[in-house]
C-alpha cells in the first residue's frame, strides 16, 4: 500500500486510492484479524557468542575457515551489521550501499579492540585477513571444494547459513536464527545492560527510534523481572 501510494503521489495524481475509506478499512480488518505482532529472529545473546566460540574450538573443520566464521559472528554482532553489510565489507571497510543508506553516503561503525579478550573482533578480523592473505577486496569470501578462497565476497545468505550452523551447535534451534539475530542480539544485549537508546542507535545506525524501542522493550521483560525478584529472595 505505501509502494503504491508513492507512485501516485509521484505521479501527480489528484486522487489516491490507497487513501480511501474503503482501502483503510480492509486494512483494519486485516490487522485484526491476522494481527500486528511482527517475528523477527531470535536474538543471539552475547552469552551465546561466547558459547559458540568455546564450541568452534572442539569441532573439526579447517582452521581457515573457523578464523572466517569467528570474524564474521563477532564483526556481525559487535558492529550490529545486516547480512548484506556484512557480505559487503572490503578491506578499504567500506559498503557502497546499505537498506538504511541507499546513495551510499556511508557510516563509520567504531569497534573498540577488546585486548586480552576471546569476544575482540578486531583481533578476530586482524587474524582472518593474515591467515587468508587478503589485502583488497572483499573481507569475507566463500570457499572452493578444495578449500582454496574465492576471488568473490560471500553471499548473504551463506552469512545466514553461519549463524544457523553455529546455533544449532550449542543446542539451538537454528530454524529460529539468522543473520539478522546477529544484529538483534547486539541490541537487544546493549538495552538489557543498560546503555542508553541513542547510543544503541548510534551503532545500529537505525533511523527510527520504534525498532530499538522494541529491543529495548524486549530486554526489559527479564531486567527486574518479578519473578526472578521473588526466586532471588527465596534463596537468600
Amino acid at each position: 500500500i505505501s509502494a503504491i501510494s508513492e507512485n501516485y503521489n509521484a505521479s501527480g495524481s489528484r486522487e489516491n486510492p490507497c487513501m480511501s475509506p474503503l482501502v483503510k478499512q480492509a486494512l483494519r480488518g486485516i490487522r485484526r484479524l491476522k494481527g500486528t505482532f511482527q517475528q523477527g529472529k531470535t536474538p543471539i545473546l552475547l552469552d551465546d557468542i561466547e558459547d559458540i566460540l568455546e564450541c568452534m574450538d572442539t569441532i573439526d573443520i579447517p582452521k581457515i575457515q573457523k578464523l572466517r566464521d569467528k570474524a564474521i559472528l563477532l564483526v556481525g554482532f559487535m558492529g550490529a551489521f545486516r547480512r548484506s553489510e556484512i557480505a559487503a565489507l572490503t578491506v578499504e571497510i567500506f559498503i557502497a550501499s546499505s537498506k538504511a543508506d541507499q546513495e551510499g553516503q556511508g557510516a563509520i561503525v567504531a569497534i573498540p579492540s577488546l585486548q586480552g579478550s576471546p569476544l575482540d573482533a578486531v583481533r578476530a578480523l586482524k587474524k582472518w585477513l593474515t591467515a587468508s592473505g587478503i589485502t583488497s577486496g572483499p573481507v569475507f569470501r566463500g570457499f572452493t571444494k578444495s578449500m582454496s578462497l574465492r576471488k568473490s565476497a560471500i553471499s548473504d545468505k551463506s552469512i545466514a547459513e553461519i549463524v544457523k550452523k553455529y546455533t544449532s551447535l550449542i543446542g539451538l534451534d537454528p530454524s529460529m536464527y539468522g543473520a539478522h539475530s546477529l544484529r538483534h542480539g547486539f541490541a537487544t544485549t546493549a538495552a538489557s545492560y543498560g546503555v542508553e537508546e541513542r547510543n544503541i542507535m548510534r551503532q545500529t545506525r537505525h533511523h527510527s527510534v520504534n525498532m530499538v524501542r522494541r529491543y529495548i522493550s524486549e530486554a526489559n521483560k527479564f531486567v527486574d523481572n518479578p519473578i526472578s525478584t521473588i526466586f532471588e529472595k527465596r534463596l537468600r
